[in-house]
């Protein structure tokens, strides 16, 4: 397909037509990413040296897996937690690439149903 049959085609489409091609788009983009955003959020947390959301420490070890999900332990105070500890998507059961997908759904301003059914959750 040349670009003038391509710039035909798009200049067809309605604009909520073109923020879904933009999103999917986006989403291909984006599939160099992690299998687990998780492993990122783990990665920066610790290059970074930060620490227990608890304590602040800094003397942490793994801790073994809960719902494919890396656990630590502080072995300054003795709590455990995971990556998304003491953050906004901590108790949520998605991935935060999941959440990534639907704050891109939302931005784009599609409809909850819509966002809902691109990222394959419930409404």
């Amino acid at each position: 397909m040349n670009k003038q049959a391509l710039a035909g085609l798009l200049s067809s489409l309605t604009q909520c037509e073109l923020e879904e091609l933009r999103t999917t788009i986006d989403h291909r983009h984006n599939s160099h990413l992690p299998a687990s955003l998780c492993e990122l959020v783990d990665g920066q947390r610790f290059a970074a040296r930060m620490g227990c959301p608890h304590c602040q420490g800094t003397h942490i070890h793994r801790k073994g897996k809960r719902r494919k999900k890396q656990r630590y332990a502080c072995l300054d105070c003795g709590m455990t937690f995971g990556s998304t500890t003491g953050s906004m998507l901590s108790g949520t059961s998605k991935d935060i690439s999941v959440w990534m997908e639907y704050c891109q759904c939302m931005a784009n301003k599609f409809s909850l149903r819509k966002s809902a059914e691109i990222c394959g959750i419930d409404l």
